[in-house]
């Protein structure tokens, strides 16, 4: 196993020469280079050029879209196929214990995240460590899932809440 300090450096690497091939007809060369990097990706991942992936194990589903200035940080996220992430979404799978009262951030723990397949994730929307997003599910714009929802559902604020259940057509 190589040293998490080579593994930052790849990625670190990855977003530095991601960031400066812009254009929709470089998106493959993207995919490229961040599967160098360690992330996995299924066929016809469009992964926007300033995009940040710190997370330690990702794997991003086919036909699955980033949007500009997503944050995938933590530990394993696992986005599946044919999911829509909008513009500065923040998917973030590490968190603290809680510590004492000299320093409250306590351990670091890593939780899993898990998007199910079709989901639709809102600009500006926060995912917390530990959530699963079940398939075919809407999160609102803003909205900060600190909770696991159901499949088919719309779920929406601070903190995000289901309002409403869709077809599953």
């Amino acid at each position: 196993m190589k040293p998490a300090g080579f593994r930052f450096l790849k990625r670190y690497l990855a977003r530095f020469i991601c960031s400066v091939l812009p254009g929709s007809s470089l998106a493959p060369f993207r995919n490229y280079i961040w599967r160098v990097s360690g992330v996995r990706l299924g066929g016809g991942v469009n992964i926007y050029h300033d995009v940040s992936i710190w997370a330690d194990d990702v794997e991003i589903g086919a036909g699955t879209y980033l949007g500009p200035g997503v944050i995938l940080a933590g530990g394993k996220i696992t986005i599946s196929d044919s999911c829509d992430i909008s513009a500065a979404v923040v998917i973030h799978s590490g968190s603290h214990d809680l510590g004492g009262s000299g320093r409250r951030a306590g351990k670091l723990c890593d939780r899993v995240i898990t998007i199910g397949a079709g989901t639709w994730i809102g600009t500006h929307a926060t995912i917390i460590s530990g959530v699963s997003i079940g398939a075919g599910s809407v999160i609102g714009a803003g909205s900060v899932v600190t909770k696991s929802t159901l499949p088919n559902t719309v779920s929406v604020g601070v903190p995000a809440r289901m309002v409403k259940i869709l077809n599953p057509e």
